[in-house]
């Protein structure tokens, strides 16, 4: 019983240390109400103001809570944000998003980005834009672009300029990293799996391009683009696997893909016979 005792007192004194030591995790489940501010910063508090707090966290008296169910996640050195696979999104922040064109009101455009309200998009917030040499994007546009303001009270504001790692080119090039989208085809899928999509190494997206030549664009909103070298056919092909991955764990993405070129090809095949 001794023994036993001291094994259980070594135990908890080893779980006390590494708490104490305890560095930023990633992939943390979290609810509504936890304080998570341990994990975010090591020692000084004053590291709070240096994170970039994304969806689902929230800072009250120099502490950090999440604010709803889901996953702790890192991007980049200070980025924080709590990943869920909430049906409705909520803009934040230089997110980028994918929207729809719906009016035109003076120096405005109102975008529709799939959230609460509408979108503003004012004409000169384009890489190159000047009062003579504006673009005039048609109601029904597709346009890739950023959240620059998003406030609960105000309707949120986007922007084309690129900012950061952001390929910066004018707007009438049409090879930056924002502004209309031309051809190709737009679908939507679920927020998570629109974040999985962003990932630098995403295995759908990896296996499709051992397939296929295409582009990709993917909002944080749920909306992508998409567009094939090899036409209409393969596009439809790229969409219906990345919509069908999402019902599957990351290692089943393979094997779908591989399904989903399969059965389209032969669907294709017959149709044309």
């Amino acid at each position: 019983d001794l023994l036993v005792d001291e094994l259980l007192d070594d135990n908890s004194n080893h779980e006390a240390n590494e708490t104490a030591t305890e560095k930023p995790k990633i992939n943390k489940m979290v609810i509504p109400g936890d304080c998570l501010t341990k994990y975010l910063t090591l020692e000084n508090v004053d590291e709070i103001i240096k994170l970039k707090l994304g969806v689902g966290l929230k800072v009250k008296e120099n502490e950090v809570f999440a604010t709803r169910a889901g996953t702790l996640t890192n991007v980049g050195k200070n980025g924080w944000y709590v990943n869920s696979n909430q049906k409705r999104y909520i803009p934040c922040i230089d997110d980028n998003v994918l929207g729809i064109v719906e009016d035109r009101i003076g120096d405005f455009m109102r975008v529709n980005i799939f959230g609460p309200t509408s979108a503003l998009l004012p004409i000169l917030e384009f890489d190159g834009a000047t009062k003579r040499n504006k673009p005039t994007l048609k109601t029904g546009a597709l346009v890739y672009c950023r959240v620059a303001v998003a406030n609960k009270d105000l309707e949120p504001e986007l922007s084309c300029k690129a900012i950061g790692n952001a390929l910066k080119k004018d707007w009438m090039t049409y090879e930056g990293t924002y502004g209309e989208l031309m051809g190709g085809m737009d679908s939507r899928c679920s927020l998570i799996q629109a974040r999985e999509l962003m990932k630098p190494n995403c295995s759908v997206l990896t296996s499709l391009g051992e397939e296929f030549a295409y582009e990709i664009a993917v909002g944080e909103n749920g909306a992508f683009w998409v567009n094939s070298e090899e036409g209409a056919p393969s596009t439809t092909v790229i969409i219906n696997a990345i919509k069908n991955c999402q019902y599957f764990p990351v290692e089943k993405h393979p094997f779908v893909v591989r399904h989903n070129i399969e059965t389209m090809r032969k669907k294709f095949k017959k149709n044309k016979e």
